[in-house]
């Protein structure tokens, strides 16, 4: 007998509002997904608004799932959408057993939009996807913006559900962001989308400036999921603080839908202040792409790091495409490597090439330990560079 597979998305537990239900559910095929409609028909604005029920499969396994509405906060007579994908490993064909209530909090809203404007500046029925621009109209910074889009029938009818999120995650008043809002599918139809965010406070998130990221080299590779746009360069850190968390984003320039993850970078995230950085992403290319240009979406970190560390690194050597280091531990306290920048560098001292090593390598107090890595290069290498931060730590406890 088939036993019941609990998913792991649940949140913390939230009130079944009643008030707010599921009006609308349609599955799109024998594998879902499904996608449905939800109105707050209650007095009050509803936050977290999350859709919960079941997946079914043909075999009788039971799949318990929740997922977000689209806006995650309603108002009164406000609608929302979602949709639901079956996980892999289940067995067509699947049917949906949705609870007409769904959960959340009331209250005053958590999430708001009040001036987030947005438009379609392009879109592409074939890659299904519609390229959305976002201005903050507002007087308020933002952080943590979502975007999320219904592609609805001539009739009205809600086809598919797709979203994002910004980034950089900040938002200052008068700023804009473009954003790529994917669908499963797209026929003829038309599009709506809904913008929530959080008023910025006391994250330390910033949004640094593109400018400071160069691109020096980049190649294309083949991979059985298609080819890849890699792409090495720096960052300078000029803002005059450590830096920590800090990520990038990319694009194609002539598709600007084509985007690499929001990709750490940097020594794990780590940048101190008046240093430069090494960067490295990578773009999944369409099909048709012949022009490899890329812009930096843009830069986000957190200004409000721990201390760290710089152990003092010498004897640098590469060989046979390795490169290795000794760090020294000058302090008299234990050190925790937080990460190490292995780079290789251009005649020109350009970082072509380079490896992160999160591995947390401990020192004693005065000790020095030896670090390596391989690192593949975009070019001729002229001279190798390692960089290393750490932070204050206790003695490792060993095992017996």
């Amino acid at each position: 007998m088939k036993g019941v597979l609990r998913m792991a998305l649940l949140i913390a537990p939230m009130l079944l509002i009643a008030a707010t239900c599921v009006t609308d559910t349609r599955q799109r095929g024998p594998a879902g997904p499904w996608v449905g409609e939800v109105v707050n028909h209650g007095s009050e604005p509803m936050n977290v608004v999350r859709v919960e029920g079941s997946i079914v499969d043909a075999t009788g396994l039971v799949i318990d799932t929740a997922v977000p509405v689209c806006p995650a906060t309603l108002l009164p007579g406000e609608r929302g959408s979602f949709e639901i994908f079956a996980p892999d490993g289940v067995t067509p064909p699947l049917r949906a057993e949705i609870i007409s209530a769904v959960s959340g909090w009331p209250g005053d809203p958590q999430l708001i939009g009040d001036g987030l404007t947005m438009h379609v500046i392009d879109q592409d029925p074939v890659r299904r996807f519609a390229l959305v621009e976002l201005q903050n109209l507002s007087a308020s910074t933002y952080q943590y913006v979502t975007v999320c889009g219904n592609l609805r029938s001539p009739s009205g009818a809600l086809l598919e559900v797709g979203s994002a999120d910004i980034y950089p995650a900040p938002m200052k008043p008068g700023e804009t962001r473009t954003l790529p809002i994917f669908f499963n599918t797209m026929p003829a139809g038309t599009l709506e989308f809904f913008a929530r965010g959080a008023p910025y406070c006391c994250s330390g998130l910033v949004t640094l400036d593109p400018a400071i990221v160069r691109v020096n080299a980049t190649r294309v590779v083949d991979t059985p999921n298609g080819r890849l746009l890699e792409a090495v360069g720096e960052l300078d850190n000029r803002t005059g603080i450590d830096l920590g968390g800090v990520t990038l984003q990319a694009a194609l320039r002539a598709s600007p839908a084509d985007r690499s993850s929001q990709t750490l970078i940097g020594c794990q995230g780590v940048v101190a202040a008046g240093e430069r950085a090494p960067v490295s992403f990578s773009i999944p290319l369409p099909p048709a792409a012949t022009a490899h240009d890329v812009d930096i979406v843009g830069v986000q970190a957190v200004t409000n790091t721990s201390a760290i560390y710089r152990p003092v690194v010498s004897d640098i050597r590469r060989t046979a495409g390795e490169v290795s280091a000794t760090l020294a531990n000058p302090t008299s306290s234990w050190l925790a490597t937080i990460g190490i920048c292995f780079n290789l560098l251009d005649h020109d001292g350009r970082i072509i090439g380079t490896v992160d090593d999160p591995q947390a390598h401990h020192l004693a107090p005065y000790s020095t330990v030896r670090v390596s890595a391989r690192v593949s290069a975009f070019g001729a290498v002229s001279s190798v560079d390692v960089t290393a931060y750490a932070t204050t730590t206790t003695a490792p406890i060993l095992g017996p």
